[in-house]
């Protein structure tokens, strides 16, 4: 276990528990670090190896839930209105199947968001100064990609809502001067949190190392 102004070398630093970041300072050949040691939320990972490290973060939530029976009903009055009763009379409709598409797209949205919901991570994952944020269920999703190097900033985001201009969207800001990415605005609080706190004491410890960032 890391405990308060634990000398580490910068080599072997790993940290296994939520970081909420005090202070950093380089001492020749180590790195001194203040922490509260804040036990993790269950649902976030992070591993680090050599010059790579990854924050896995789960988007589960089960209040989510409730969109289930929605995807479902919207989902099955469009196959069967559409495509069932083709099936069913064994005739087929190009009209009606050409109908039917912008129906069977609108309906991914909401199975995307249960499954996201259910089974669901957001993936930081960093290798030298090439970062990718990933969202999705397993191995299938989104990526996008952005270099470490340039984030100067770590913060939350929070999205105004354009018909009652209150903030409806919390999300993880990585800004700098030619980058600015949001993401994690499905991760719950607690995890979202933790996600900041790690990702603030990564960016203090390159900013450390790197005599280019000073």
């Amino acid at each position: 276990m890391t405990t308060l102004g634990t000398k580490l070398p910068t080599s072997n630093l790993v940290m296994t528990r939520s970081i909420r970041y005090n202070e950093i300072h380089s001492d020749n050949d180590h790195v001194t670090i203040e922490l509260d040691d804040i036990e993790p939320p269950s649902g976030v990972f992070f591993i680090e190896s050599n010059d790579s490290w990854s924050i896995d973060a789960s988007t589960r939530s089960w209040h989510a839930l409730v969109w289930v029976p929605f995807a479902v009903l919207w989902n099955s009055m469009v196959w069967f209105g559409f495509y069932g009763q083709q099936i069913m009379h064994d005739n087929f409709s190009l009209v009606a199947s050409l109908l039917g598409l912008p129906f069977v797209l609108l309906g991914l949205f909401p199975i995307s968001g249960v499954l996201l919901s259910v089974c669901g991570h957001t993936v930081v994952k960093v290798e030298g100064n090439d970062g990718q944020i990933f969202l999705g269920v397993g191995r299938f999703g989104w990526t996008r990609k952005f270099d470490w190097s340039s984030v100067q900033q770590v913060s939350e985001y929070y999205s105004l809502s354009s018909s009652n201009n209150s903030y409806n969207r919390v999300s993880i800001s990585l800004a700098g001067e030619q980058t600015r990415i949001q993401f994690g605005s499905l991760i719950g609080d607690e995890r979202r949190a933790y996600v900041i706190d790690l990702l603030t004491n990564l960016l203090a410890r390159r900013k450390t190392v790197s005599p280019r960032d000073q």
